[in-house]
């Protein structure tokens, strides 16, 4: 998200999120008349992903800060066997700076809970605060762009810049990383999105109703969608 001032200033919003697999050996085979793919069973001894389980969740944490590793499988049925894996190995090797947060998606969604992704959001809250966003406040001083041309610009933006940094991520995963993990990602992205909306005073402050419920702010969000694409650009790199 990117919003530009008559002040000459830039401000940019940007949050990361990853997907991947679940990072154990297990395996799934397939058959052409197969309606809903074949059965899932750890490929070798449980055992045997430790190492690279931990090397993996040590390089995201080097790479990304803390990490949430959300797993939307299955607890129980066809998929409950490799959810209680990785949950027991996630806290096994004990990598700091990790933490497995399980959410059966689909008995979340079938016992017909309206607001699932809401509930979701809710017990992740704490994490994505702490994670933040990145952002980006680049004033360039106007006297210096006009004396320098464009390299008064360019020390301008280098010497004016106020940066905040994002502190982590969440890999969500499902079992194919396709639809339920589409889904909570476009949740965290618009959630993402809307605090950076309100921060910079596009969007005015949520105020929950007397049953502790946020508005949804559907309507909001597309009424500045011509807005945001019109001072949307690519993020300057780091």
């Amino acid at each position: 998200t990117r919003k530009e001032s008559p002040a000459a200033s830039d401000v940019y919003k940007r949050q990361v999120q990853i997907r991947g697999s679940i990072p154990l050996q297990w395996q799934q085979p397939t058959s052409l008349l197969g309606r809903n793919g074949g059965t899932l069973r750890i490929a070798t001894s449980v055992l045997n992903s430790l190492p690279a389980l931990q090397l993996h969740l040590r390089e995201l944490v080097l790479r990304h800060g803390r990490v949430v590793l959300l797993n939307l499988a299955g607890q129980s049925g066809s998929e409950s066997e490799l959810s209680a894996a990785y949950s027991t190995l996630s806290h096994a090797v004990a990598v700091p700076g990790t933490r497995y947060h399980g959410f059966d998606f689909h008995a979340e969604c079938r016992a017909g809970q309206p607001d699932a992704l809401r509930k979701l959001l809710a017990e992740l809250a704490a994490e994505i605060d702490a994670i933040g966003a990145y952002a980006l406040d680049a004033t360039i001083a106007p006297t210096r762009a006009r004396d320098g041309g464009a390299a008064g610009a360019a020390g301008g933006l280098a010497d004016s810049c106020d940066r905040e940094g994002q502190a982590g991520v969440v890999r969500t995963n499902c079992i194919d990383c396709l639809d339920r993990t589409n889904q909570v990602q476009t949740a965290l992205s618009r959630l993402a999105l809307e605090r950076a909306l309100t921060s910079l005073d596009l969007l005015p402050p949520v105020h929950k109703d007397a049953g502790g419920k946020a508005p949804n702010r559907a309507d909001a969000l597309a009424a500045l969608l011509p807005a945001c694409l019109l001072y949307t650009s690519p993020s300057p790199r780091d």
